[in-house]
Order: C-alpha cells, then structure tokens, then sequence
C-alpha cells in the first residue's frame, strides 16, 4: 500500500506502508535509485514500469525529491541521498551523481 508519493522533474518516488520505496520516470542522474547498469540496460533515460528502489533492507519513514536527487530517511533517522549531485547537493563532498 503507498502511504506517500513525491515528484522530482520527470520522476517520481513511492513510499510503502512498510517503508520500500518504489520510483519510476526519468534515471539519468540516479535519482531512482537503481543501479546505474540497471539504467544503462533500459532502452530509453527513463522507465515506465515502477523500480524498487535499491536499500538494503533499511526501512524509510520520510522522502523528498528535488529537481533530480531524492532524500530519504529511514525510521531510525539516518539520512540517505542519491541522484544529481550537482552543486554538492547530496553532501557526499563531492559534485558526482550516485
């Protein structure tokens, strides 16, 4: 069941009642959280058919998308972020994509 949906530009992120988050549009930065050789398999930048997004069995209490990054945080409050990491917007310390 999808307890909370979020929309980046051209993509979108789902949350479930037992905190998988799910995505689907727009994969060039990462910000759906798949695999970048799961992206490079897709015939197009984006996908219509909804992606789990890839977290480890980490539960999600929260997510928000910016313009093509997603942060989410996980019922014990740590904070995860991926796609665009334009401008050092992820806080990885660097300017890459993830």
């Amino acid at each position: 069941k999808i307890v909370l949906a979020r929309g980046g530009k051209n993509f979108s992120i789902f949350m479930t009642d037992t905190g998988q988050l799910l995505s689907v549009g727009c994969a060039t930065n990462g910000q759906l959280g798949i695999p970048f050789d799961t992206v490079e398999e897709l015939d197009e930048s984006f996908t219509s058919v909804v992606q789990k997004v890839e977290h480890k069995g980490i539960t999600m209490a929260s997510v928000s998308c910016g313009d093509a990054h997603v942060v989410a945080v996980s019922d014990v409050g740590m904070v995860y972020t991926w796609g665009s990491g334009c401008d050092y917007g992820l806080g990885h310390g660097d300017a890459e994509d993830s």
